[in-house]
């Protein structure tokens, strides 16, 4: 027996796989130094893909800048929390009255935990003298 204009319907789901990153943008460049106090510069750093675990990624501060010129450390790690997909660092810069040049740093994201991988490692930011 022969069956003509049988036809079977087929659903197909495509699910796009978002891969384990984590990356760093700046959102303050360039900035002036201050005669004194501190002057914020901050980066996002953010996760994408299965975000539903912790994980960390260390971060480091180099350039044409050194230890007198942050209120905090040149090193440093990053916790996220499980769910959380994206973290705030501000760094401070110390205000002095030197006359000296414009200093240009970059933060690097390294040795991210678990299946993470770095999407955009580096962002910068200039430290204008005043």
């Amino acid at each position: 027996m022969e069956r003509a204009g049988c036809f079977e319907t087929i659903s197909v789901t495509v699910v796009e796989v978002v891969p384990d990153t984590v990356s760093i943008i700046s959102l303050d460049t360039v900035k002036s130094e201050g005669n004194g106090g501190t002057t914020p510069f901050t980066f996002t750093v953010s996760r994408s893909g299965d975000t539903s675990a912790a994980s960390s990624v260390d971060y480091s501060i180099d350039g044409d800048v050194d230890a007198t010129d942050f209120s905090g450390p040149l090193t440093g790690k990053i916790d996220f929390a499980a769910g959380q997909e994206s973290f705030s660092l501000t760094l401070d810069v110390i205000g002095d009255s030197v006359i000296e040049a414009d200093e240009a740093f970059t933060v690097t994201l390294s040795n991210p935990s678990g299946p993470w991988t770095i999407g955009t490692a580096t962002a910068s930011g200039t430290i204008q003298n005043d």
